[in-house]
């Protein structure tokens, strides 16, 4: 078996191993959350760029890249919230 299939099948038995947890275990309000809004933004990218995450065609150089341009973008909403609740702040 090829090192993909064996960390596919790693990855599968794990993700079934925490089904069976999380049933046993309902998760809380935010958690919940969480997920709904992990899986609405995996089916955005998916309709948005064809993929997931989960691509093979990217460095790790790229990957790197790719997060620090994600990060800044979240930097960049944070200080624009910001600066909106500071003006409307009288």
């Amino acid at each position: 078996m090829a090192a993909a299939d064996r960390r596919w099948r790693h990855d599968l038995d794990l993700a079934v191993a925490s089904h069976d947890n999380l049933r046993a275990h309902p998760d809380g309000a935010t958690l919940t959350a969480l997920i709904a809004e992990l899986r609405a933004r995996e089916r955005l990218g998916r309709a948005k760029h064809g993929t997931d995450v989960g691509r093979p065609d990217l460095t790790a150089s790229q990957w790197r890249q790719h997060l620090r341009e994600e990060l800044t973008d979240a930097l960049r909403c944070s200080l624009a919230e910001e600066r909106t609740r500071g003006a409307a702040t009288p």
